[in-house]
């Protein structure tokens, strides 16, 4: 054999051998891409279980996250066998195999949070849940709902580890892997901020409820159409007892009671708090500053003076948030006034003091709302939805609590229930008022704001806010003249606050079109509040009147600005529960030699240098983030 044909016979030995290698390696292949198909099934499992659940298919759920398990369990064999093995160790591509083990482990946590999901749900409010019965919380399987959803916090940690450690590096397959880590992140960041919300006051339950020892609570209902910067003015109250998940519920009193008990008091301000009133003043004055956890423990200082009495902590609901319960659990009848429900509620308690101008008959009203509150809490069950609900009444502050144990506190304001104004350090529009004249007119303010921001490259920007205040109150009925006070008067005390981003400097104020003299903004001082600057301005409107305020100032930190120079313009809307909700319209202009990114949900660009913010009811505390990028 000549050396030319020694040479070739090699050549083909050699691609021989590698055929055979590659044939082999593909072989060894096909358990990975079982692996791939399995997890992809378990995906599909997990999203079926979801439904069902969100349905109260309590049996459809369990079967799709049996499915699921069963899927990773083969993803995981079908990863670690032997052909996985061998691939580990081929180079360069070896670490998409490590990289799919790692997708496969997250999986398998994910799998294993459905499952402690699936148990806690059915716990909570499946069709043999005893958690509540009349006015008795089960401590057993409320403790026993505690220690599973506790469960769920190493299983999300191990995910998150899992996702950090994939490299997503390897070449042909690296973009494939990083798309599915990417995914897999989005879905489990969901998980984990639900978690981190609302777990500590979970976790916190079994205290409030009198775990610990006995608790009281001052239980108030706040009437939308006589505003104070907090919400609505204290309409009835009581004390709402527990001790080892037991709930009772003292005496109701309306503002007549209290007011008839002892008029006006003295108790010692919230320190910072510029709101406070130092002369003696009525208890209803205690909710003067929107953050309820400065509100709440002013109107538990004014409580103990009134009735001696010392409660661990505050639940305020007005009537929309009381609306919102109705409409889950149906009406209540209230003797003498007929049906009460989710769509009558606000009108007839708020809305019709015409109809109820003899004090005894408001009185009487007022004292059913505690008794119809407790009724649609605590029976009929629904209570996942009930619960839902009050959440989502927070979010347009017709709900809030304030707890005097600093655990509970910080757990309640990560839910979102603690009623405290955003503190996003960067731009932000907060406009409340005041109802100075005890009028009930607040029940027809309608209100607008605009804003025009100028966005500057150093993050800072120059805004421009116009608030519109209208009074469209009906002609005043009564055969005497508008007393311009009081229930029956249709002129409305209107003290409205613009509260402004941390350090605004504040330029130029007009009040109805005139430039007002004394620029002058106040800013609280409480610890451990989020404070904001603010500017007030007081107008007594007519019937039929339109006031407006238009603010001029700097904000020394309205984007965020990125290493490449990009921009991130951050802003932050907090409602007022008034019964017309607000409207908000921001007109944001960008600095030349940079463009919109993908614009958020409700922003529409209108030229290269400006997008807008519709005119929508503000009836939930919002945040937008903006991306603005350099050309």
């Amino acid at each position: 054999m000549t050396s030319r044909s020694r040479r070739r016979a090699l050549v083909l030995a050699i691609g021989a051998g590698l055929v055979v290698v590659l044939a082999a390696l593909v072989v060894l292949a096909l358990p990975l891409l079982k692996a791939r198909s399995e997890a992809k099934d378990a995906v599909a499992s997990l999203q079926d279980a979801n439904t069902a659940l969100k349905a109260h298919q309590f049996g459809q759920a369990k079967t799709s996250i049996d499915a699921a398990q069963s899927q990773v369990s083969a993803a995981e064999e079908h990863s670690s066998g032997f052909g996985a093995d061998v691939w580990a160790h081929v180079p360069i591509l070896g670490g998409a195999v490590q990289d799919a083990r790692h997708l496969v482990s997250a999986l398998d946590q994910a799998t294993a949070v459905g499952d402690l999901g699936l148990r806690t749900y059915r716990h909570a409010t499946g069709p043999h849940a005893t958690l509540i019965e009349h006015d008795q919380v089960d401590m057993v399987a409320l403790r026993r709902l505690v220690a599973l959803t506790s469960r769920i916090g190493p299983h999300l940690d191990q995910a998150d580890s899992d996702l950090a450690a994939v490299q997503a590096d390897t070449p042909f397959v690296g973009g494939k892997i990083d798309s599915l880590r990417s995914t897999a992140a989005d879905q489990l960041s969901t998980v984990r901020s639900s978690y981190d919300r609302y777990e500590p006051i979970l976790h916190q339950l079994p205290a409030i409820l009198g775990a610990d020892g006995r608790r009281s609570y001052l239980l108030t209902i706040l009437n939308p159409s006589e505003q104070r910067y907090s919400g609505g003015a204290t309409l009835s109250m009581s004390t709402l007892r527990v001790a080892d998940g037991h709930i009772g519920f003292g005496p109701s009193y309306t503002v007549a009671d209290i007011d008839q008990l002892q008029p006006f008091l003295h108790w010692q301000k919230v320190r910072g708090n510029i709101f406070h009133r130092s002369d003696p003043t009525r208890l209803t004055a205690a909710t003067f500053s929107p953050w309820w956890q400065v509100s709440g423990e002013e109107l538990l200082r004014a409580w103990r003076a009134q009735s001696s009495q010392r409660p661990n902590g505050l639940i305020a609901i007005d009537l929309q948030g009381l609306a919102g319960l109705f409409s889950i659990t149906g009406p209540v009848q209230v003797a003498g006034y007929g049906e009460l429900n989710a769509g009558n509620l606000v009108h007839t308690l708020a809305g019709s003091y015409d109809l109820f101008q003899d004090p005894t008959q408001r009185h009487d009203l007022n004292e059913a709302i505690i008794p119809a509150f407790r009724s649609r809490l605590l029976t009929g069950g629904k209570f996942l939805e009930k619960g839902q609900s009050l959440m989502t009444s927070a979010q347009g502050r017709h709900f809030a609590t304030y707890f005097r144990d600093p655990s509970t506190q910080q757990a309640a304001q990560a839910a979102g229930l603690a009623g405290n104004l955003s503190d996003s350090p960067h731009d932000y529009v907060g406009v409340f008022s005041q109802n100075i004249n005890g009028s009930k007119a607040d029940y027809w303010q309608h209100r607008t704001v605009a804003s025009t921001v100028r966005l500057d490259p150093d993050g800072s920007a120059v805004d421009h806010v116009t608030v519109t205040t209208s009074n469209p109150a009906p002609a005043f009925t009564q055969p005497v003249t508008d007393p311009k006070s009081g229930y029956l008067t249709r002129w409305l005390g209107n003290l409205v606050a613009v509260f402004l981003p941390q350090g605004a400097e504040l330029r130029h104020v007009t009040v109805d079109g005139k430039p007002r003299e004394n620029l002058h903004m106040r800013v609280p001082k409480v610890t451990g509040v989020y404070n904001r600057p603010l500017v007030r301005q007081f107008w007594m409107m007519a019937p039929d009147s339109t006031h407006r305020l238009r603010a001029t100032y700097h904000v020394p930190s309205a984007a965020v600005v990125s290493s490449t120079g990009d921009l991130t313009y951050e802003l932050a809307l907090d409602p007022q529960d008034l019964v017309n909700p607000q409207t908000n319209q921001v007109s944001l202009r960008i600095p030349d030699g940079y463009h919109f990114g993908a614009l958020p949900t409700g922003w529409t660009q209108k030229d290269d240098h400006v997008a807008v913010l519709a005119a929508a009811p503000l009836t939930a505390s919002v945040s937008y983030s903006v991306p603005v990028l350099k050309d």
